[in-house]
Parts: C-alpha cells; sequence; structure tokens
C-alpha cells in the first residue's frame, strides 16, 4: 500500500477526522457538509492525479464516501424505523387519514 503523503494526504486527513467525529456523535448535517467538502477535494485532486500518493489519496477519499453513505443509509433508516414506532405520531397520521 502507497504511503499518503504531501497536501492530499493533510486534507484528507484533518477532513477524515471530522467525519469521524461527525459520524460518531450522529451528527449528519456536519456529515453532509465534510462530505461536501471532500467531494470537492476528490473533484479538484481527481483530474491532476499523476503520482501514486495522489492516486492513493483518492482511493482513501472513495473508501471515506463509501463509508458516509452507508452512515448515511443507517441514520436514514434508523429515523424511519424511530418514527413508525413513535405512538404520537402514528396516532396522529391515523387522525388526519380520517378527516
Amino acid at each position: 500500500m502507497t504511503m499518503i503523503e504531501g497536501p492530499a494526504a493533510l486534507g484528507l486527513a484533518v477532513i477524515g477526522g471530522r467525519l469521524e467525529r461527525a459520524m460518531s456523535r450522529s451528527d449528519m448535517v456536519e456529515v453532509l457538509i465534510v462530505a461536501a467538502e471532500l467531494d470537492r477535494m476528490v473533484r479538484n485532486l481527481g483530474p491532476v492525479a499523476s503520482t501514486d500518493q495522489d492516486r492513493a489519496a483518492l482511493v482513501r477519499a472513495h473508501d471515506l464516501v463509501l463509508r458516509t453513505l452507508a452512515t448515511l443509509e443507517d441514520e436514514m433508516l434508523r429515523g424511519a424505523q424511530d418514527r413508525r414506532r413513535d405512538t404520537r405520531l402514528r396516532l396522529a397520521y391515523n387522525q388526519t387519514q380520517a378527516a
């Protein structure tokens, strides 16, 4: 595995750290913000990734994106399950359907 060094590695480390903290707190707004920054980084680095280090940074960024998407998907499913289990929401929905 190629060691990631240089500016791409620094940017990726900062973004990765922020992403880890946001995911550990289940702060989906921050996860989305960091994911957008990661996307910009990948788009800017992608066309000029000529070294092994740059390509390794892109692979690492891709892995972070996949993990982020999986986390967001899990949170959305968990939120939907919580809403289905919420008796007050179910009663309110049933009342609006009856009206």
